[in-house]
C-alpha cells in the first residue's frame, strides 16, 4: 500500500516508518529541505519536499497515496496561537487537500493526544466517548484538529489519542531516564497516576487503525496494557538502569518559578522551551489515565510489549548508542 505519512523523522514516525517498510508497504514522507534524515536512511522511501502551513505544497504528497497517517505537529510552543498553527492549521490544510486531489483516500489517522482529552478527574480512566477538557493549549489545539475531523462530511478518518509516549530515540521521557541514571528518582507533589506507551505498542494501535474497516470515524486511545504510578515508571527506569536512585520530592508550588524562569529565556531565544506554564498545568494532574477495553475489543490491540519490558528495551537502547 501507498501510505503517506508526515512527521516520519520524528521518534514516533521513524519506527512507524520501520514497520510499514516490513510489512512490504510503500511510505512517501513529506520533509522539509532542513529535515534530518538519520533515523530513515532506507532507500525504499520516497520523499516528498513540502510544509504542512503552505497546502500548495502538499499536492504531489497526497494525490496518489491510498492512505494517510498524520504524525506531524508541535509538542511545545510559546504561544496559544503557535499552538494552534502548528496543531490545527496544519491538519486542516493537510486534510483539504487530500479532499481536492485525492477525495478517494482509504483511510486517514489522526496522531491527537491523550492531552485532548485531558486527565481523568476522579481517578477513573478515560473511555474515548467521555467529554473532552483538556487543560493545556496543546491539548486545546489537538482538540481543535480532533472536531475539525468530525464536523467532515464523510471523510474517512481515525483519530489515535496517545498518552507520554517512551522507547529508542525518544528525547522527552529520555530525561527521566537521564536522572535515573545520575542516582535521582524526582516525585513531584504527591505521586501521580499515569497511562504510558511504548512506541511499538503504539505503532501496532496506528497499523491497525489503518486496516479494520470498524476504525472509520472512530476514536482510539492507544497506550501499554495497565495503569502506573510515576514512582513506579521511575523505579522502572532506575532497575533497568541497574541504579538505586535516591528520592526527591518536589513540592508542586515550586515549579513556578522555573517555569517562568524557562518562558523568558524562550523569549530572549525566540524558542519554545521544553518546560513552561502549559506543561505545568499538565504536571500538577493527578490521574492521567485512560480506558484501552475499545481499542481491545474493536481493533484487536494487544501490547506486544509490557512497560517493564519496553523500559528495559528503551533503556539499552540509550546505553548501546551512547546517549547515557
Amino acid at each position: 500500500m501507498r501510505i503517506a505519512v508526515t512527521g516520519a523523522t520524528g521518534f514516533i514516525g521513524s519506527h512507524l516508518i520501520e514497520s510499514l517498510l516490513q510489512k512490504g508497504d510503500h511510505p512517501v514522507c513529506l520533509i522539509r529541505k532542513t529535515s534530518n534524515l538519520q533515523w530513515l536512511p532506507y532507500p525504499e522511501i520516497e520523499f516528498v519536499t513540502g510544509n504542512l502551513q503552505e497546502p500548495e505544497s502538499l499536492v504531489d504528497f497526497v494525490k496518489n497515496a491510498e492512505a494517510v497517517i498524520h504524525l506531524a505537529g508541535i509538542t511545545k510552543a510559546r504561544t496559544e496561537a503557535e499552538y494552534r498553527a502548528g496543531n490545527f492549521a496544519g491538519t486542516i490544510n493537510l486534510v483539504r487537500a487530500i479532499q481536492k486531489f485525492n477525495p478517494e483516500i482509504r483511510r486517514f489517522v489522526y496522531a491527537s493526544s491523550q492531552a485532548a482529552a485531558g486527565p481523568s478527574p476522579d481517578g477513573v480512566p478515560l473511555k474515548e466517548d467521555d467529554a473532552p477538557h483538556p487543560v493545556s493549549a496543546y491539548g486545546r489545539s489537538k482538540l481543535e484538529a480532533e472536531t475539525y475531523l468530525k464536523n467532515t462530511e464523510a471523510f474517512p478518518f481515525t483519530i489515535i489519542r496517545p498518552p507520554a509516549v517512551y522507547g529508542p530515540r525518544d528525547k522527552d521521557v529520555f530525561s527521566a531516564f537521564k536522572l535515573c541514571a545520575r542516582g535521582i528518582q524526582p516525585l513531584v507533589g504527591k505521586d501521580k497516576y499515569l497511562s504510558i506507551a511504548f512506541v511499538k505498542n503504539l505503532v501496532k494501535g496506528f497499523l491497525l487503525a489503518l486496516e479494520k474497516e470498524c476504525a472509520r470515524r472512530e476514536t482510539y486511545f492507544i497506550t501499554d496494557d495497565g495503569i502506573l504510578t510515576w514512582k513506579t515508571l521511575t523505579q522502572m527506569i532506575a532497575n533497568a538502569l541497574g541504579k538505586k536512585p535516591i528520592r526527591i520530592h518536589i513540592p508542586e508550588s515550586l515549579l513556578s518559578v522555573p517555569a517562568e524562569l524557562s518562558g523568558l529565556i524562550g523569549n530572549i531565544l525566540n524558542r519554545p522551551m521544553l518546560l513552561s506554564r502549559d506543561k505545568i498545568m499538565e504536571i500538577r494532574q493527578h490521574f492521567w489515565t485512560v480506558d484501552i477495553s475499545k481499542a481491545k475489543v474493536e481493533l484487536g490491540y494487544k501490547p506486544d510489549f509490557t512497560t517493564e519490558e519496553g523500559i528495559r528495551e528503551t533503556a539499552r537502547w540509550y546505553l548501546e548508542n551512547g546517549w547515557l
